[in-house]
This record gives structure tokens, sequence and C-alpha cells, in this order.
């Protein structure tokens, strides 16, 4: 039959089901007909796919549809479940009377799982044990409700238990072939799991009907398998228990496997808690699905309070337009967001900038399944960023209300980062490391790199006068003043200068220089002058 592919779990139930001989179907919790088998084709002519959903209504009587819909969704309502008579199209247009039986079917927790129904042809039906065919279809549904062939019956009046031959092999034939007693399969029973089974057993027999759970048995060659073995009670009129008609399978496979994803998600859950960074899943709702410990640090709320939150909860009211608008025209149409910047709220209120990249999961089908992101809280970024700014400000203010070259300078001074040159040298509006070519004679640079690896290694004030290279290409003078500047842990963060143009004084030094040189030698030669007039003096 062309069905689109159950999972794994589903193909045993699909196969005995097609190898049922009345019509019977599966439908999801909320009533929808998912599954029908060849018998319900053959018996009302109806096509797999026109079979799904609701269309399975098209083959009953349209006196009995009405009162049909009516009663399957008030089982479906109540989770209760369904006997009823009723008419159904054949294959060949006729009608006949078919009594439409459905259960809720429960998962290994015990917790609805789908229901389940079979139709059976009563047309021809004069009279019957009613108690013999409850009995059998127990039987049918408990055995598809397992998927497994592993079918036993307990007489609990005479202790007898009948196996099947594939429970003989479920349980590694460590039970008779046919007949044997409770005693045979009582010991099998893993000792720390026995007290929990014979309490389901005692509590089914005392008043229950159904009863399932999974439990350990060892084998005679000390093999531990697991079971999972769901039972009914068959009473007589008088409500009596009778029997017990159940099913069992082999479940060790799952088990481990189901022990080998605890493992793998222990692994992940330690993995993801140690990431530093905040982490965080959520659903196409936006439900917080996971999270690890520096995403619940940062936001201040417990991994149970964030389940009951969604992100846009942390997110402030103004951000919530620009958020929608990347999850729409970004994520689910790309597969991730560019790195953007919000805000989020903290259990106690106050707000705080955030940075995070946001990416798609899909599912098996390909269609979006969840959100997950890194979260980065950019707080002291943004404290940084305004210390920056400000300190430009400050910067701005100093360079406008003074005359002097104003400076800055990387912590090693390998790069000039601004520099406002005030006519007198060249401005430096972005970080350079060429500075010292640009600016400092080349007869200078030795002395005032020896000077400013002094002022690096002492942390103190860098102060010298030095030829820079001005404007206009010429060489002047200009006296140079740094102070270090220091960080919340007091390493030197940059070095914040002034220069003056002494060009002019040392001019005129030099002037000076050069006539007190002159004044010096005519002083000198005045005095020879002298010396000779006076020896001739003395001598005539």
């Amino acid at each position: 039959m062309d069905q689109t592919k159950p999972p794994v779990g589903d193909r045993l139930f699909r196969r005995m089901a097609e190898a049922v001989p009345v019509p019977a179907w599966s439908a999801a919790l909320d009533g929808s007909c998912d599954f029908v088998n060849r018998a319900w084709c053959e018996h009302t002519g109806l096509s797999v796919e026109h079979s799904r959903g609701w269309g399975w209504l098209t083959a009953v009587h349209a006196d009995d549809r009405t009162e049909c819909a009516a009663l399957w969704a008030a089982c479906v309502r109540t989770a209760s479940p369904l006997a009823f008579e009723l008419r159904l199209r054949r294959g060949d247009g006729t009608y006949g009377w078919f009594r439409v039986r459905a259960e809720l079917l429960l998962d290994a927790a015990d917790q609805p799982e789908r229901w389940f129904g079979t139709a059976d042809d009563i047309t021809h039906r004069t009279r019957e044990d009613s108690h013999t065919l409850s009995y059998e279809r127990q039987r049918l549904s408990l055995a598809l409700d397992a998927g497994s062939l592993g079918i036993f019956e307990w007489d609990v009046r005479t202790d007898e238990v009948y196996w099947s031959p594939e429970c003989h092999s479920v349980l590694g034939g460590a039970v008779p072939r046919a007949d044997g007693t409770r005693d045979d399969f009582a010991r099998l029973v893993h000792p720390d799991d026995a007290p929990i089974v014979w309490a389901r057993v005692d509590e089914a027999l005392a008043g229950g009907r159904l009863y399932a759970l999974d439990f350990r048995i060892i084998l005679p060659d000390g093999t531990v398998r697991w079971l999972n073995n769901r039972g009914t009670v068959v009473r007589d009129d008088a409500g009596t228990p009778l029997r017990i008609v159940g099913v069992v399978g082999d479940i060790t496979e799952r088990k481990q496997a189901e022990e080998a994803l605890r493992e793998s998600e222990l692994r992940y859950r330690r993995l993801h808690d140690s990431i530093r960074d905040a982490f965080v899943i959520v659903d196409m709702n936006g439900r917080i699905c996971e999270s690890n410990a520096a995403f619940r640090k940062m936001v201040g709320y417990t991994e149970e309070e964030l389940r009951e939150l969604t992100y846009v909860d942390l997110t402030p009211t103004p951000w919530h337009e620009l958020e929608a608008s990347i999850v729409t025209e970004q994520i689910l149409t790309s597969g991730s967001s560019p790195l953007y910047e919000k805000e989020y709220r903290r259990r106690d209120g106050s707000t705080f900038p955030i940075e995070l990249r946001t990416y798609l999961i899909r599912d098996s089908a390909g269609e979006p399944h969840r959100m997950w992101a890194i979260v980065r809280d950019i707080s002291e970024r943004r404290r940084a960023e305004a210390a920056l700014k400000q300190s430009e400000s400050r910067f701005r203010a100093f360079v406008e209300t003074s005359s002097d070259v104003i400076y800055s300078m990387s912590p090693d001074w390998s790069e000039m980062r601004q520099l406002e040159g005030k006519e007198f040298v060249a401005d430096t509006h972005s970080p350079s490391g060429t500075w010292l070519d640009k600016y400092i004679h080349a007869d200078d640079q030795r002395h005032v790199m020896q000077v400013i690896r002094e002022a690096i290694s002492t942390q103190s004030n860098f102060e010298l006068e030095h030829r820079v290279v001005r404007l206009d290409g010429t060489l002047g003078w200009t006296h140079s003043r740094a102070i270090p500047l220091r960080g919340p842990d007091g390493e030197i963060v940059e070095w914040f200068g002034a220069a003056a143009d002494v060009t002019a004084r040392k001019h005129a030094e030099e002037a000076l220089d050069a006539t007190r040189r002159r004044l010096e030698a005519a002083l000198n030669a005045s005095q020879v002058v002298l010396f000779h007039q006076d020896l001739a003096l003395r001598y005539t």
C-alpha cells in the first residue's frame, strides 16, 4: 500500500494490522485518521489517501454519519473508548452493519500515544457469545498494541499459563513452548523489579483492567534482558477475574539506545554548560527549551523559570518589531541571522545590552523546528565605548582650546593613534605605525626612541626637545611631553601628549650662540693685538 513510511517503532504495529482480516485503523490523538489496513480498503472501497483525516466518514451511511462523527469527537475529547454499531459501505456499494471499537493505546510511560480501532462485520451474526468476542478482541488489540507476537494467557484460577511460540522465543526459551505455570515466568523476573511487577498485576486483578510496565528478566545463562509487558484482565459477568491476556516484547535494544541517549545527553549537557558564552535554544513559538548555566546567570532565572518564558518575555518592547523582522526575513529564509544587538531584561527588571547571532534548526522533514543562539553580554564593551567617546570628547575639547600639537600613542608607542598638528605638523586622524619617519628628523630618531623606551620602562613621563618635519617639509623644533594613562589594573593603556612649537626660540638661541661665538672670537683677537702692542712698547 502506498502509505507514508511510518517511524521505526510503528512498523511492527502496522505489519500486524495488515495481517488482521477485519478493517483496522489508527488515528492521532486529535482523532484524525493516519493509517488504514488493506482490509479496510477492500471492505469500504476507499483508497488510503481518501480515508486519511476525516475522509473515512464518507464510508459511513448518511443516516449514521452525524451521530458517528459526534460520538467520535466526544470520545476524542474525553479520551474514552468507543463502541458503536453503524452501517458501512462495502466495496460493491451495498451497506452492512459493523461494530466499531476504538481504544487509546499507551506508550511505555503509560501515556496516551494514539487511537487504534477495528470494525467487525455483524450483518449476518444472529447470536454470539459476547464474552468470547470481547476476549478475542482484547487479544487482538493487545498484540497490535505491543507490536510483538509474544502472547500469553494466564488462567488465574488454575495458575496455568499458555505461551505462544513467539513468547517462548522472546523469553529466550526459558519457558515451556506451550503450557506452563506462573512460576515458570516468576523465576526469571529480576529480583529488583519483582515487587513492582507483581504489585502492578495485583492492582489489575483487584479492580483494574489494563496494566503496562517495563522490567528486567535474567535468563538461565545470566543474560539480562528488558521486557515490555502489557495485559488486560478478563472477567465474568459478576466481575470475577478469569484470566489475564497479555503480550511481551523484548525491548533490550530500545533500553540500551535510551541509556546511550541519556549518556549522550549528559555529555551534551556537560559540554553545553561548560561553554563560557551564554547558549539558549527556543522552539518556533519562542518558548525557551534549553539554556546553559552562563545564560541563566546572565538573566537571573532558574532553568525551570525559563521554561515558562519566551525570548520575547526577556526582550524590552522597543526591540520586538526589529527582532520579529529578523526572524521572518533572515532566519526563516536563510537559516541564520547576522550578528545583531538588542537588550535583555533580567529577572530583577534591569536591562542590559547583548549581542547575538541566531541559527535555525530544521526537523527531519526539513521544516523549521527550533532556533539556537550564542548570546554575549556587551555591557563592558558599551561602557568602554562610552568611556572612549567621553575621552575623545575631552581630547577634542583640549585640542580646540590648546595652541599646542596634541597627540595620543599606543602603550608601546608602536602606533600613533591621533595627532592634531595645528598647522605646524601634518595631522593624523587614524592609527599609524609610520609616525617616526613621518615626523622625526633621521638624526634624532635614535635619541627619541631611547628616551621613549626609558619612559615606558620606568612608567614615567616622556619629555624631550627634538627636531620635527613641519607641514611645509622644513625642519622645526618641538618641546614634546607625554604622560601615561592607566587602566583599572594600573596598566598603561595610552600615552597622551602635547608638543609646543619652539622653532623660533631654538633659532633665536642658535643666533645668540653664533653672536656669542663671534664676540668671543673678536675679543680673543683684540686681546692678542693688545698683547703685541704691550710687548712693542716694553722693548722700544
